[in-house]
C-alpha cells in the first residue's frame, strides 16, 4: 500500500478514474471485495455507473430540496437536546454527535420514526465491523431485509417525490429503472455511510472548541460564528481520514 500526499498526487488519484479504482477499494484494508457484496455501492464504483448514480442521487442532494428540510433537522435536534438535564453529564459521541445525524438521515430517507431506534442499533454494530462488512451477520440481514421490505412497499404505491426511498424505486424521466437489490444497496450505503462522517465531524468540533476553551466561550458570545466554525472544524480536523484507491496489475507508478 503507498500514501498520497502532494496535492497534485492526491488530485490525480480522484480525478484518473482509468488510473486508480475505487472498486474493491475496502480490500485494501483487509475489507470486503466488491464482488462480495449483492450489488455495487457507490463508494465502490467506477464511472459511468458511477457517474449516473450520482447524478440520480444528487437531485435528493440538491441545496435547494436540503433547505426544505430545515424545520425538520431542527425539530430533531431539539428533540435530542431536550432529553438532558442542566449539568447532566453526556457521553458526547453516543448521546449527541451519533444520535443527530443518524436521525437526520433516516428522516431524509423517510424511514418510519418508530424503527430508528433499532435501525441505530443495527447501524452501529454494522459500522463497527468496518473495513470488513460480512453479509452473514445478523445485523446486515436484518437492515437489509427491512430496507428490502420499505422499498416495496414504496415501489407498490404511486411516486411521492417526498424522500430519498420513493427516488430509488420511482426513477425520474430518462434514468433507468434499479433492481430491487440495487435500491437495497444505496439506501443501505446512505444509512450506514451517511451519518458516521457527519458523527465524526460534530465530534472534531467540539473538541477543536474545547481544547482551547476561549474559542468555545467566543462562540457562546456570538452565535453568527457558529456557520464559520463549522468549515473551520472540518478544515482542522477531517472527519475522513483517507480515502482509498486501487491500481490495475501491471500498472506503474508516475514519479
Amino acid at each position: 500500500m503507498y500514501v498520497l500526499a502532494r496535492h497534485e498526487d492526491v488530485r490525480d488519484a480522484l480525478t484518473d478514474h482509468q488510473a486508480y479504482l475505487s472498486v474493491d477499494n475496502f480490500a485494501l484494508e483487509g475489507g470486503t471485495r466488491t464482488a462480495d457484496l449483492p450489488a455495487v455501492p457507490i463508494t465502490m464504483a467506477d464511472p459511468p455507473y458511477h457517474t449516473a448514480l450520482r447524478a440520480r442521487l444528487r437531485r435528493w442532494f440538491a441545496p435547494a430540496r436540503l433547505r426544505k428540510q430545515e424545520p425538520r433537522v431542527r425539530e430533531i435536534v431539539a428533540g435530542v437536546l431536550d432529553t438532558w438535564q442542566p449539568g447532566q453529564k453526556a457521553e458526547l459521541y453516543h448521546e449527541l454527535a451519533r444520535q443527530i445525524p443518524t436521525r437526520v438521515v433516516y428522516a431524509f430517507l423517510g424511514l418510519p420514526e418508530q424503527d430508528w431506534e433499532r435501525l441505530h442499533q443495527w447501524a452501529d454494530a454494522i459500522d463497527d465491523s468496518l473495513p470488513e462488512l460480512r453479509t452473514d451477520m445478523p445485523e446486515f440481514l436484518a437492515i437489509t431485509r427491512y430496507l428490502g421490505q420499505q422499498l416495496a412497499a414504496r415501489a407498490a404505491s404511486p411516486a411521492t417525490g417526498e424522500d430519498v426511498l420513493d427516488g430509488l424505486v420511482h426513477p425520474a424521466d430518462g434514468e433507468p429503472p434499479l433492481t430491487p437489490v440495487e435500491a437495497v444497496i444505496h439506501a443501505f450505503q446512505l444509512t450506514i455511510a451517511g451519518t458516521d462522517t457527519t458523527a465524526s465531524l460534530i465530534t472534531n468540533l467540539l473538541h477543536e472548541l474545547l481544547v482551547d476553551r476561549t474559542r468555545w466561550e467566543r462562540l457562546l458570545a456570538d452565535r453568527t460564528l457558529v456557520p464559520a466554525a463549522i468549515p473551520w472544524a472540518a478544515n482542522s480536523a477531517s472527519a475522513a481520514a483517507r480515502m482509498a484507491r486501487r491500481v490495475p496489475a501491471g500498472s506503474r507508478w508516475r514519479s
